[in-house]
Order: structure tokens, then sequence, then C-alpha cells
């Protein structure tokens, strides 16, 4: 019997942390862009008071037909709503009052989107030591499950367009002091090469010209800095090219034999490792 009441308390604790969203609170998702599997985070940055309601203001969406942009959040007991700040249209984003069996729609504003969730079964979850419901459901647009309090485990909105960002899985959640890891293996703001355990910095200073490249490629970096070694990678994961020991601040590289598609250019220089990518046509 004490053991049952305790688990009780717990559950209730477990709700209490992630009962409200307030500023600050942080998701750290991976975003896959073009072979480069890099952190994007998604965070309350302040709140704002609408018809009595206060909703968390967020940053770090982005998304083409299905715009989340101007978008605000406020959870309420069991279910979390988000409000179009632009058409003033509020919808719901899920519902943990449901249960096995159970179905709902998550509307996507500004279009025609609507996304059927098929509630398969709820269970009770440990999360880094922390136990929180899951509603494991059958919508790949929307993700496997959707952990009460943090939302789906591939994004916090649904991502079904072609031509939205490639979001994978949930790495980090972050709220009120409570932090959530949920891959070990992985730094919540770790960028790597798909296929690749090896973490990366990606390189902005350094330019690849031009891009798309039919025939060669020129690397210009913003200042010198010695290379200990380069290669190009396919979208395979499969080294193509390497050279060692370069001291030139422009290099040319032919690539005439290479196949059309994306390539990674990754640069091992003695400050750290970087990396950008090109379009062979």
């Amino acid at each position: 019997m004490k053991r049952h009441w305790f688990l009780i308390l717990f559950i209730g604790w477990c709700h209490q942390i992630f009962g409200q969203y307030e500023v600050g609170t942080q998701w750290t998702y991976s975003l896959s862009d073009f072979g480069i599997i890099k952190p994007q985070f998604v965070e309350i940055t302040g709140d704002t008071l609408i018809g009595g309601e206060t909703w968390g203001v967020l940053s770090g969406i982005e998304g083409c037909a299905s715009d989340f942009s101007n978008c605000v959040i406020r959870k309420e007991a069991s279910k979390v709503y988000y409000k179009d700040l632009s058409s003033g249209e509020e919808f719901m984003l899920y519902d943990f009052s449901l249960g096995e069996g159970d179905s709902y729609t998550i509307a996507v504003t500004g279009s025609t989107f609507e996304y059927t969730v098929n509630i398969d079964s709820v269970r009770l979850v440990d999360f880094s030591g922390v136990l929180l419901n899951v509603q494991y459901i059958d919508n790949p647009d929307v993700g496997s499950y959707i952990i009460e309090g943090i939302g789906s485990e591939s994004f916090l909105f649904p991502q079904g367009n072609i031509c939205d960002p490639h979001y994978s899985s949930i790495r980090c959640f972050n709220s009120g002091g409570y932090f959530l890891d949920f891959n070990p293996d992985q730094e919540c703001d770790e960028t790597y090469i798909e296929g690749s355990s090896k973490e990366y910095e990606v390189a902005d200073h350094i330019k690849i010209l031009p891009n798309p490249a039919m025939d060669f490629i020129s690397i210009e970096m913003e200042s010198p800095e010695k290379i200990e070694y380069l290669r190009i990678i396919d979208g395979r994961g499969n080294i193509v090219k390497q050279y060692g020991k370069l001291d030139q601040v422009d290099i040319k590289i032919d690539i005439n034999d290479l196949n059309t598609g994306l390539y990674i250019l990754e640069i091992n220089c003695i400050n750290g490792v970087y990396v950008n990518r090109f379009v062979k046509k």
C-alpha cells in the first residue's frame, strides 16, 4: 500500500515539474541538413497575456507550408494549445486526458493540413530517472510517441510537408531547472555527419566556390590555418578524396571524377575539425 501511495505522489511530482511552460524552457532536436546533423533549439523566450491567459513566446521554429514561427504555446492541465498570433486562431497540440483507442486531430495554422493522432497505448516511461506518461501513436508526420509535458519525440509541431525541415528526434529538454537527456551518447549541442559518430563544427568561415560545381571547387579560408588533412565524403559516408598537410589559404580541387550528388568537405586543422558541403553537377 505504501508503495502505491509513493508512486501516486511521485507521478504527481513529475507533473508538477512539467506543469507549466515557463520562460527559458528549451527543447533540443536533431535537424538533418543535407547530410549534416545539427542541433535545433526551440525555446520559450518570453510570455504574453492574451484574453487573460498566459502564453509562451517561441523561438527557433522553422517551416514552409507548416509555418509555426508566429505561434505561442500554453499548457492547461493535461492539454497543450498553440495560437497563431497572425490569425488569432487557437488549436490543440496534444491531449493527455485521452487514452488507448482514442484519437484527436492536430490542425496546422495557415494551411488545410490536419493530422489525425490515433492512440495505440499509453504507458508510464522512465526518462533520465523521471516517470512520464507517453502516448504511442501511428502517425509518422507527428512521431512515434508523444511525451506528456514535452510533446512529440520528433518535433514540437508536425512537420509533414516535403519542404519543412527534417527533424529526426528530441535530444534534450530543459525546464525549471530540470534537465532530461534522451540520448546520453550524443551531446545536446553536437553537430556531426550522418552515419558518423564524430563531432564537427559547421564552418561558416570556409567557402566552397562555385557551389554547385562541375569540374573544380575552390576552398577559401578567411584566415590562414594549417590543415592536417582534408577529405571529401559522399552521401553514404564513404571517403572519396583525401589530401594531407596543406598550408595554403586558397585550395583548388579537381572533382571531375565524382558522381553527381551532395558531398561533405571535412577539413581537419590543428584548432579543430570543420565541415561544409557542396553539390557536384
